[in-house]
Parts: structure tokens; sequence; C-alpha cells
């Protein structure tokens, strides 16, 4: 009988090309982008044949590609997650329930939401809204006509907000 057992676990032990067709399959059925690092050179001489050529190219643009829509992924992650952070902003500000609450909300919601570590909420107080404010570490009252305010000349023209780098002078007088 022992003989019959080594002749039957050798027979489980061969390999057919079937058997190897079904295992690949399902290999790279399983494994996708095992295929795009498979290189199969066709030798033609000294030169490198048209399709071997031809399945680099594609494989340079198809990583192209992948590193592209990873790239949108991730700025579409960034934006969902900007979208969440205004809307949770829009919310708190609808039910604020002053103007000294509202910069407290927008000033909370900067370093909170939105990861800005410093800002400066420039009130000029010639605005009826803003005379019973008091400065604080995020506000700054100042007149309209004020000298300090020359670096800003051109940017309060447009007027629109703005968040960027600012010149030495300017970050000297808001901070």
């Amino acid at each position: 009988m022992k003989p019959q057992n080594k002749k039957i676990s050798a027979q489980k032990n061969t390999l057919n090309d079937n058997d190897v067709k079904k295992y690949l399959e399902n290999l790279f059925v399983k494994n996708n982008d095992l295929l795009n690092t498979l290189i199969f050179p066709h030798e033609v001489g000294d030169s490198v044949s048209l399709v071997e050529r031809q399945i680099t190219v594609l494989r340079e643009k198809h990583s192209k590609l992948e590193s592209q829509i990873k790239e949108i992924i991730e700025f579409a992650r960034v934006n969902e997650t900007l979208a969440k952070n205004i809307f949770k902003l829009s919310s708190r500000l609808i039910i604020a329930k002053d103007i000294k609450k509202t910069f407290q909300i927008c000033n909370n919601s900067l370093k909170n939401d939105f990861d800005i570590n410093v800002s400066t909420f420039i009130l000029f107080n010639e605005i009826k809204a803003y005379k019973n404010l008091t400065a604080n570490n995020f506000t700054k009252l100042v007149s309209s006509n004020d000298k300090d305010l020359e670096p800003f000349k051109k940017f309060l023209l447009r007027n629109i907000p703005y968040c960027g780098r600012k010149k030495k002078s300017e970050y000297n007088f808001l901070f």
C-alpha cells in the first residue's frame, strides 16, 4: 500500500498546462496591477520590437494617468473638507446673536476648522455697527484715514477679502 500513496502524492504535485493557465488567470484577476509590471522582452536582433515599444509607452501613459487620478481624488477630498467647514461656519454665523459673537465665531472657525493660526479683522471705527466693539487679539479698530493703512491702499480699493502672505510692513500693522 505504501507505493500507491507515493504514486498518488506524486500525481498531485504534477502540474499540466491547463492547471498553470487556471492559476495564472486567477492570479491576474486578483492582482490586476501585476500585469502592468510584467515585461516580456521581444528582441529582434539589436533592436526593440515596435510592439514592445508601444507597450512601454502605454505603461508610461497609464502610470501618468494613475498619478493624475490620485491627485484629483486628493483635491476632491480637500475640497469636500473645505465645503464641510464652510457649511459649519455658515451655520454658526446664522445663529450669531450680535456682531461681537460673529467675529468670535469667524476667528474660532479660522483657527479650528481651517487651520489658520493667525488672522485679524480690521474694522473701521466710522461704521456704526462697530462702535460698541473693543479691539482684541483678532479684531483691530482703526480709522479709515489711518496712515498705517497706506500699504493696504490697493487692496482696500478692490473691496474684497484677502487671504495670503503679507509684506513685513503690512504684517507688523496687522499683528
